[in-house]
Parts: structure tokens; C-alpha cells; sequence
């Protein structure tokens, strides 16, 4: 028993830390990655919609201006003070 528990001790107890800090380690690095890549997509679909709504607001203007008409309209994400 002294050996067993000692050979667990030196070698099968400090393998098993390692291990499981090896699996925490790749968690956190594969949350990251998602965390980051979701953040990218997120900002992509941001920034598309963005530019449709601008694109919107400026064929108005530019049809409105084809009339003859001035466009009321405020630009889009205007910052308002």
C-alpha cells in the first residue's frame, strides 16, 4: 500500500493536475476563438446593415433630387445633440 500510494503521488496524481490543466487550458482557448469569431460575425452583420440602410436613405435622396425635391430626410445614425 506505501508504494501504491507513493508511485500515485509521484507520478499518476501530478499526470492527472496536468491533464486537467491541459483541458481547462484548450476550454478557454476554444471559448476565446468563439467568443472572437462571433464578435467578427456580430460586427460584419453590423456593419452590412449599416450600409443598407445607408444605401436606402441615399437612393431616396437621390431620386428625391431627380424630382426636383429637396430630402427632408435626417441622415441615417445622425448623432443627435
Amino acid at each position: 500500500m506505501v508504494l501504491a500510494d507513493w508511485l500515485r503521488a509521484k507520478y499518476v496524481t501530478p499526470l492527472q493536475e496536468q491533464r486537467k490543466a491541459e483541458r481547462e487550458r484548450r476550454r478557454a482557448e476554444e471559448y476565446a476563438e468563439g467568443f472572437a469569431e462571433g464578435h467578427a460575425q456580430g460586427y460584419a452583420e453590423g456593419i452590412a446593415e449599416a450600409n443598407r440602410v445607408w444605401r436606402a436613405w441615399n437612393r431616396r435622396r437621390m431620386e428625391a433630387e431627380e424630382r426636383g425635391e429637396t430630402c427632408n430626410e435626417p441622415e441615417p445614425y445622425q448623432d443627435e445633440e
